[in-house]
Parts: structure tokens; C-alpha cells; sequence
């Protein structure tokens, strides 16, 4: 017996060595992160906690304990850099492997640098996450020399993008005085982020480096200036090309060195390609980010192409980006003014006309009174990160109009709220909503969520979880634009929803053709089977509203019986029916 007693003495004092091994530990990796003036941040997708190592309080005056307090950092961070620090803190959100930007703590006016790396899956779904924060505030208020230095990547030495854009800036000054021409040229290694992942980070990052020597020693030669932009992106710019010294022949420089491997330190070959976008000053833009814009444009026309081209800027592809630039800048401005209004588009019962509700729709008039419309707008404002603030102003509009019509009316039709994909993915979003619908008092089962089917390319498990929360509330969930994308019959019998929308496309030809009449009719029946109603979208005849009641499809939604109107004009309307 004594025996078991002293062995077991034994167990619970090597318990509590190692646990002190493990204190000791972290105490050495608090004061390593600390002295580094940074923290490191670890998420696993799996857990809703986040592990915090290092300096984190010298920066911010809260703790980070859960992934959504990460909006903590938002909200005492540079408005300004808003779009960057999101990106840079949910790289996964716009399925990307990392994220980096710098900017102000705005309280205590720190600069830090925030950059983050998503560990993914096989199936592209993130496991893990780790962010770093570093105070590089000393490093960015240091003299002019030392200045001088932070004009250098650290990784490759090439020139940084600030510095690089000072450059490019410089020749367009001069070039503007001389009538001269500047080439710039983006490259963009083809597949980099499957390399990266297949060799692991160290490898990446001399593989990074070893192209970052041949484009500098090719610089040389040709006479231009060379950047690291980003990850495995560069910039070369040159000023006043001529003869062989010209874009043209640099990039078959290129084409010709990365037919032969790079060898890394431990022996391994890698073959890579590289895509490239060149445009010029002044025939693209007048200034050095725009003309760095511009070349961005061609590389994505590079990479549509196919691996190792390179795309020439051409007038048709600068009108279209000069339009989406000037499409942002007055969407940012209509966005900080709130200029937008809803319309609402009427819903009726098939067989009796009675009025189900209306699908609210945002408009938007420029300043110029001229309506832009949504399809050409909302792409826009999804690329920028302008689609949740515009999301957030369409909801609330709806639900305060909603409340407002209730104690009006009496009211107990339903309103269709239109729900952005990177909206839902906000982490907070279903809390952020449900507290809206309690702010105004709307019963839940009068308001409708509608869905894309895009949702379904997206972490099924994380939709499936918000709508089952927002459903369980009483909320309704619609299904638009259904058969038009990614229809999935297993996601359909496992979503929590209540509709399916027939997309228009299957209305405008129920009447000339049999086959769209038997999809249509399909679909209904479909939805019948998993009771689910179904709303027809595009209704216009009396013959497709004809064919639809015969076949069963509850609501319809169409010129009709009703367009969109603004809010007066839907009131009347509601006046009648009640």
C-alpha cells in the first residue's frame, strides 16, 4: 500500500514539474513577443476562443478572448485603412491564405503593422489562423536616414511599393515636362500560392527571393526600376523605353529565364511561370497609382488567358476601368451619405391576387439624378468591401419602414430583405440583426431573408448554422434566383428554408417553350414535396401568370400587378388592400 501511495506521490510531482516546465515556457514566449514589441494572435476555426501571446495590452486597452472581439480592432484602428484591416484580420473571407496592411492605433496614435496567415484544408476550408501585431510606430517615426531603409522590403531588398510609388511619381513629374512615356509592368507568379503551400513558408519565401535577384539583375540591364508589391507580386517601371530596351522584350526576358527551374537551398527544382500587365504614361492614367491600377487590370486579363502571358493595356479595357473608378468613388461618397433609398415590389397570391408582401430593393440616384442600377453598383461595392455598409442601411431601412406600416396599417404582410453572402459572413452578423429586429419590434415572421445560391460555394456548416439560428427566431428564409447557379438537391432538403424563388429567366419563356414549362413545374412540385412555397419572379402576361396558377406556384412578383415603387407610391397601394 505504501508502495501505490509513493508511486503516486511520484505521478502528481511530475505533473506539477512539467506544469511548471509549461508556465516557465510561456513566461520565456511572453517576454520573447513582448521585447519584439508585438503579439501573435491563434485562432482554430473549430473554437470560438483566441490564444494571445505577447505585448497585446501596451498597444490596446482591451483583451482579445474570442474571435469576435477581433472587431474590437476595427473600431480603434484608422477609419481610413477600414477596408485594409478587415482584410488583413478575415483573409479567409475573401479566400485568401494572408493578409497584411499598416495603420493607426487611433487613441494612442500607434502605427502597427497587423499580417495574418489561414492554414486551410484540403477541401479550402480554413483550419487555423494566426494574426501578428506589431508596434512599428520607433521604426516609422525614426529620421530621415533610417527613413531611407524602410524604402526596402525585407524579405527580397528590392524597393517597397511606398517607395516605389515616390519613384514612379518622380518620372511621371518629369516625364509630364519632356512629353516623355513611362511603361510599368506588374508580374505575377502563376499558382504561387500552391507552390507555397506544397514547399511550406521558408521555401516560399526563397523562392520569392531567388526571383526577386534575376529581376533585379535584369533591371539592370533594361534600365527600370523593380518593386516587391505584395507576396509574389513585383513592379517594373520604365522611364522613356526605347529600342530594345522596352516592356516587350523585358517580359521575353523573363519567359525565357523561367523555362529553367529555380534551385532552392535543399535541392529542390521549382518551375514557375509568370503573367504580366503593362500599361503605360500617359495613354493609361496621369498618376503613379492609377497607372499601378491600370497594369493590375492586364494582369487579371493575363491570368484569364492563361500562365505566362502578358496583356498590353488597350482603350477599351481603360474605359472600363476609368468607369469602375469613378463607380467607386461616388459609391463611397453615397455610402457616407447614406444616399440611397428603397423600393418595394409588390408580391401576390396566384390564385387570388391577395397581397403576400414586398421584396424591398435598394436604388440609388447619383448627383446627377440619373439611377444606377443595382446589377452594375453592387458588384462594385462586394469587390471594395462597401457591400456591408450598404447592407447594414438596407436592413434597417426596412425593418424601421416595416414598424412604421404595422402601426399604420396593421399590417401582417411580409418584406423581403435581399442578404449579401460576405454580409452573412460577417461573424456578428445574426446577432447584429436579431437586435435590430428588437429595436423595432417587428414580429419575426414578417420579415424574409432572401438567400443566392452563391451561399453554396461557401462553408456549408457556417450557413447552415446562422440561417438555422435566424430561422429558429421566426425569421423566413428565401431561396432567389433559384436553378440559375449552383442547385444542389442535397443543400436544399438540409437549409432551413421556407421559399423558393423561380427565377425570371424560367418565366420569360414558360409560354413559348415546353421544356422550361416542365422545369418550372418541376421545381414546384419540388418545393411542394419539401413544403417550401414558391414565388415566380418576372411575371409580365396573363399567359405565364395562367400557366403558373395551373401548376401550382403560390406567389407571384412581376410588372403585372406591380413594379417597384418608392415608399409613397407603396403606400397607396397598401392603402387600397387594407
Amino acid at each position: 500500500m505504501g508502495l501505490q501511495v509513493n508511486e503516486l506521490n511520484y505521478q502528481v510531482d511530475l505533473l506539477r514539474a512539467m506544469n511548471q516546465k509549461l508556465k516557465d515556457k510561456e513566461h520565456i514566449y511572453n517576454l520573447i513577443f513582448e521585447q519584439a514589441m508585438g503579439t501573435y494572435l491563434y485562432i482554430s476555426f473549430g473554437s470560438p476562443t483566441v490564444t494571445t501571446l505577447g505585448a497585446f495590452r501596451t498597444m490596446f486597452d482591451f483583451d482579445i478572448n474570442e474571435v469576435r472581439d477581433l472587431e474590437f480592432i476595427l473600431a480603434a484602428t484608422s477609419k481610413d485603412d477600414e477596408q485594409e484591416i478587415f482584410t488583413a484580420l478575415y483573409p479567409e473571407r475573401v479566400g485568401a491564405e494572408s493578409g497584411e496592411c499598416e495603420t493607426f492605433i487611433t487613441e494612442k496614435k500607434f502605427r502597427i503593422n497587423i499580417k495574418s496567415k489561414v492554414f486551410y484544408d484540403n477541401m479550402h476550408r480554413p483550419v487555423e489562423k494566426v494574426i501578428v501585431i506589431r508596434n512599428i510606430t520607433k521604426i516609422w517615426t525614426q529620421n530621415e536616414e533610417l527613413r531611407d531603409l524602410a524604402y526596402y522590403d525585407e524579405l527580397t531588398g528590392l524597393y517597397n511599393r511606398n517607395y516605389f510609388i515616390y519613384q514612379l511619381s518622380e518620372m511621371i513629374s518629369r516625364a509630364e515636362k519632356t512629353n516623355g512615356i513611362i511603361s510599368v509592368m506588374m508580374l505575377d507568379i502563376d499558382g504561387f500560392s500552391n507552390i507555397n503551400d506544397g514547399m511550406g513558408m521558408i521555401f516560399g519565401d526563397e523562392l520569392i527571393q531567388q526571383c526577386a535577384l534575376f529581376l533585379k539583375d535584369l533591371s539592370e540591364r533594361y534600365n527600370a526600376h523593380v518593386c516587391r508589391l505584395h507576396t509574389d507580386v513585383f513592379l517594373v517601371a520604365i522611364e522613356n523605353p526605347d529600342g530594345n530596351k522596352n516592356m516587350g522584350n523585358l517580359f521575353a526576358d523573363i519567359k525565357r529565364r523561367t523555362q529553367r527551374p529555380f534551385v532552392l537551398s535543399n535541392g529542390t527544382e521549382v518551375q514557375i511561370t509568370m503573367s504580366a500587365g503593362i500599361a503605360d504614361y500617359p495613354e493609361a492614367s496621369q498618376t503613379a497609382v492609377d497607372l499601378i491600377n491600370a497594369a493590375e487590370i492586364m494582369v487579371i486579363k493575363s491570368k484569364a488567358k492563361g500562365i505566362s502571358v502578358a496583356s498590353f493595356y488597350d482603350y477599351e479595357t481603360g474605359c472600363e476601368f476609368q468607369k469602375k473608378t469613378e463607380l467607386l468613388a461616388k459609391l463611397k461618397e453615397a455610402v457616407a451619405n447614406k444616399s440611397f433609398e428603397l423600393y418595394y415590389q409588390p408580391q401576390f397570391v396566384t390564385g387570388n391576387g391577395r397581397l403576400r408582401g414586398f421584396e424591398a430593393l435598394i436604388r440609388w440616384r447619383d448627383s446627377n439624378g440619373r439611377f444606377i442600377s443595382p446589377a452594375e453598383f453592387i458588384p462594385v461595392a462586394e469587390d471594395n468591401g462597401l457591400i456591408i455598409a450598404i447592407g447594414n442601411w438596407v436592413i434597417e431601412e426596412a425593418l424601421s419602414t416595416l414598424r412604421e406600416w404595422n402601426d399604420r396599417y396593421g399590417a401582417d404582410f411580409v418584406v423581403s430583405i435581399n442578404i449579401s453572402v460576405f454580409q452573412l459572413y460577417r461573424e456578428n452578423f445574426v446577432a447584429n440583426f436579431l437586435s435590430l429586429v428588437d429595436k423595432y419590434g417587428v414580429p419575426a415572421g414578417q420579415i424574409e431573408l432572401e438567400i443566392t445560391e452563391s451561399i453554396m460555394i461557401f462553408d456549408f456548416n457556417v450557413v447552415l448554422e446562422k440561417l438555422s439560428a435566424l430561422r429558429e427566431y421566426g425569421i423566413k428564409i428565401s431561396l432567389d434566383d433559384f436553378g440559375t447557379g449552383y442547385s444542389a438537391l442535397s443543400y436544399l432538403k438540409k437549409f432551413p428554408l421556407d421559399t423558393l424563388k423561380i427565377d425570371k429567366t424560367f418565366i420569360d419563356t414558360i409560354v413559348s417553350e415546353s421544356t422550361t414549362r416542365v422545369i418550372t413545374e418541376s421545381i414546384i412540385n419540388l418545393a411542394k414535396a419539401l413544403d417550401f412555397q414558391t414565388v415566380a419572379e418576372g411575371v409580365e402576361k396573363q399567359e405565364q401568370l395562367d400557366i403558373l396558377h395551373s401548376l401550382g406556384c403560390d406567389f407571384i412578383q412581376g410588372y403585372i400587378w406591380g413594379r417597384p415603387e418608392d415608399k409613397a407610391t407603396t403606400e397607396k397601394l397598401i392603402e387600397e388592400r387594407f
